[in-house]
This record gives structure tokens, C-alpha cells and sequence, in this order.
């Protein structure tokens, strides 16, 4: 680091790893706007990072995707620099100038509208298509899995998903139904909801296949129950009994099993991420409010998105003028679901 260059460094949070990656896209968006280079720094106070490092990697974002600018990865952070961070960790407000030309920090709010207001608490609307198209921007130029995650989604897609239309499915579970806070912000799982909502897409497109992602097992057993053979998952690190909040390491609350080791946990975050990317190639979603189907709306801004959290799963209509026509079918069962 040197010459007249500005650096955003990123640093993270206790929180799972989508909501790490909308982290990312609001402070990348800061950055740009405010002529910054962006470096992400995800390290030790997050579930996935590891001490023993990660696919040849030792800092969380770069386990799972390129640097934020290919010619500026974390490797290029002095140890000096990243002992410094480490001592004078950000609080979760907007962060400080560890020297003249370099900003520090872990915030995920708006900084003055210069950031992304990403939604991202349960009773919060989905993301409009405006924030949705800002945002698949700053994905496809920044946000980019490594080559090598890319290719296990594009082996399981080609396997089992390839040739079929797809509804994407995504169930969120464990901690978020037994953490107050969420709970009081409206989070719940409603299989009645997902039930009404797939049935009526079915309708439109009976050979439609089921992509279903979820943390816990029972969740994906539970849609097989009601779906049959129409359902296809990965097979993902779930949930599959015991308690299912824990705490991350400055005591968030997280999945039980994603605290258990931190090696697990890593490879957790892998399979989390090639789920996303199997999810973004789906002709619609439906979810119940989480960061990893948020992710996917604002990667793919046309798909159609039903959330089973809100009284009348809606979707935006823009999404309905722009989304392919090879997906017609599902879309003429959304109008209907949005006039019942």
C-alpha cells in the first residue's frame, strides 16, 4: 500500500455470511462513491474464518471470492497494519481512519446515503427493483466467487437441475426461530405459506422441478414431504438435531452447528454460497426473509420473489415486465397470486 490511493477497508461482524456479503456490497458502494478502494478484510470475530485457513486463503472473503478489486487483495494489508486493526477494532458504528488514507470499518448502515439501504431486518419489505439493479452492479463487478466454487455449482446444475424449469426455494430456520429479535421483528417459518405459494406456480408450470435451500434438515425433508420427487438439494451442512442457536465468537447468536468447529463452519460457508448461486439460476424464489435470498434478489433483479413472511406474497411488477419469457408461466401464476 502506498502512492495517493485511498483504501474502504471492510472489516467483519458476528453475523452469518450473506449478511457479511450485503455488508460488503453497502460498503463497496461507500467506496466507489466516495472514490475509495475497497479491500475486504473478514477475519477471526466472524463463525467461518479458521485458523487454519481455507481453500489456501486466510481471511474470510477471500475463502469464497476474489478480492473486492483483483489488484488489490487482502495480502497486500502490511502486518503491521492488520495488527493495528486487530488491537483498535471498529465499533459497529462508522468506523475511523487508522492513518491518513485509510478508513476502517464494520458498519452496515446507510453513511449518509452514499451506501445501499439494503433491507434487512424481518418485517422489512423486499428490496425494490431500484436497490435490486443497483446492487446486481456492484455483485457482478465485485462480488465474484472463486473459479473453483463456480464449478461445483455448475456440476450440480448441469447434474440435476439442467432442462427443467426450477422454482427456487428457501426455508431459514434454526437460530432465526429461537432469537427474540428476529422473532419480535416478525421472522417465522409458515409451511402453509410456502404450500400456497408453490402450489399456485405448479399450477401455471406443472413440470416445474423444486430447488430447495435450506440450515436445517427437517425444513428440506419437511418440502419432499409435501412435494415428492420434485424436490432437488444439495447436500449442505444442515441442522439435524440438538439445539439450534449458539454463539459466535463475540457471542452472537448464530446456527448451533455452524459453532461447533470452525473448520465445519467454513466449509458451511462454501456450500451456503454454491446454494446462493444454484438459487440465482431459478425462475422464481420463494423465502421467508434472510440474507442469502435477499443476496439472490439483488444478484438476479428480474426473478420473481414470494415472501412467506408477509400477510399477501407479492412480487415487483417490474420484475414481471423483465424476466425471460421461457418463464411466462410462473409469471402469469404470480398475477394471479397477487389479485387472490
Amino acid at each position: 500500500m502506498g502512492g495517493s490511493e485511498r483504501y474502504h477497508i471492510i472489516c467483519e461482524r458476528d453475523v452469518g455470511l450473506f449478511a457479511l456479503v450485503q455488508q460488503a456490497i453497502a460498503n463497496i458502494a461507500y467506496a466507489r462513491e466516495t472514490g475509495a478502494i475497497p479491500i475486504v478484510y473478514f477475519g477471526r470475530r466472524c463463525s467461518y474464518w479458521t485458523p487454519s485457513g481455507y481453500r489456501d486463503r486466510d481471511t474470510v472473503w477471500e475463502y469464497y471470492f476474489e478480492p473486492a478489486l483483483p489488484e488489490f487483495p487482502v495480502s497486500i494489508l502490511s502486518k503491521d497494519l492488520r495488527l493495528l486493526i486487530d488491537a483498535q477494532f471498529p465499533e459497529p458504528e462508522l468506523g475511523y481512519y487508522v492513518n491518513p488514507t485509510t478508513f476502517v470499518s464494520n458498519n452496515y448502515k446507510n453513511y449518509k446515503r452514499k451506501a445501499l439501504p439494503i433491507p434487512h431486518k424481518p418485517y422489512q419489505p423486499d428490496p425494490d427493483v431500484s436497490i435490486r439493479t443497483k446492487a446486481s452492479v456492484i455483485i457482478r463487478q465485485h462480488v465474484r466467487p472463486r473459479a473453483e466454487i463456480e464449478a461445483e455449482a455448475d456440476k450440480f446444475f448441469t447434474e440435476q437441475l439442467k432442462g427443467r424449469p426450477t422454482i427456487g426455494v428457501h426455508l431459514r430456520g434454526t437460530d432465526a426461530l429461537v432469537d427474540p429479535k428476529r422473532v419480535r421483528q416478525g421472522h417465522h417459518l409458515d409451511f402453509s405459506a410456502y404450500k400456497y405459494v408453490i402450489e399456485g406456480l405448479l399450477r401455471a408450470e406443472p413440470a416445474s422441478q423444486l430447488f430447495v435451500a435450506s440450515d436445517s434438515e427437517t425444513s428440506v425433508e419437511k418440502m419432499r414431504q409435501m412435494f415428492g420427487d420434485r424436490v432437488i438439494a444439495s447436500n449442505a451442512l444442515r441442522h439435524k438435531g440438538g439445539p439450534l442457536a449458539g454463539k459466535g465468537p463475540t457471542g452472537g447468536i448464530m446456527p448451533a452447528y455452524l459453532t461447533e468447529a470452525p473448520d465445519l463452519a467454513a466449509l458451511s460457508g462454501e456450500e451456503a454460497l454454491i446454494d446462493y448461486l444454484l438459487l440465482s439460476r431459478c425462475s422464481a424464489l420463494v423465502h421467508n426473509g434472510s440474507s442469502l435470498s435477499r443476496t439472490v434478489m439483488l444478484n438476479v433483479p428480474s426473478m420473481p420473489v414470494f415472501n412467506t413472511t408477509l400477510r399477501r406474497p407479492s412480487i415487483p411488477q417490474e420484475a414481471l415486465r423483465r424476466t425471460k419469457k421461457r418463464t411466462v408461466g410462473i409469471l402469469r401464476a404470480a398475477s394471479r397470486l397477487l389479485h387472490l
